[in-house]
């Protein structure tokens, strides 16, 4: 993720606070933080079982279509996912944004929200023994 830092800051983001990446952990998330110290975006990662259930129950959490994705709807909402070792689901990447305000969120670019999937999702993968992810 650090190498997104200057980018980062281009969208008024300046630091990132994540969970220990740890093998063993079924989901692990990573929160942009802009210069007021507000928590503007949110990075996950499930994998196994949780994973599967996520996607099985998208429609409430959030649509997760296919491989890789974004929603045409609105900003702030894409998915990756990269393929796990037999027997084991596809972990599944998601990046959105967080609400700032009552209605105010960041809207970062496809492009950097592409970046982020991208850095988080191959560190993540690599940590679970994963292929690189498919990215939207």
């Amino acid at each position: 993720m650090r190498q997104l830092a200057p980018a980062a800051k281009k969208w008024g983001i300046t630091r990132a606070i994540g969970t220990e990446a740890v093998e063993e952990a079924p989901t692990q998330d990573c929160l942009l933080v802009n210069d007021e110290g507000k928590k503007v975006y949110r990075l996950s990662t499930l994998s196994g079982p949780l994973a599967q259930g996520y996607r099985s129950s998208s429609g409430v959490l959030g649509e997760v279509n296919g491989k890789a994705g974004r929603s045409e709807q609105s900003s702030g909402w894409a998915w990756a996912s990269a393929k796990c070792p037999e027997g084991q689901p596809s972990a599944l990447f998601t990046a959105a944004s967080m609400r700032i305000g009552d209605e105010d969120r960041l809207e970062v670019s496809p492009a950097f929200e592409r970046d982020l999937l991208k850095a988080f999702g191959s560190d993540m993968a690599a940590l679970h023994g994963c292929e690189k992810p498919t990215l939207p």
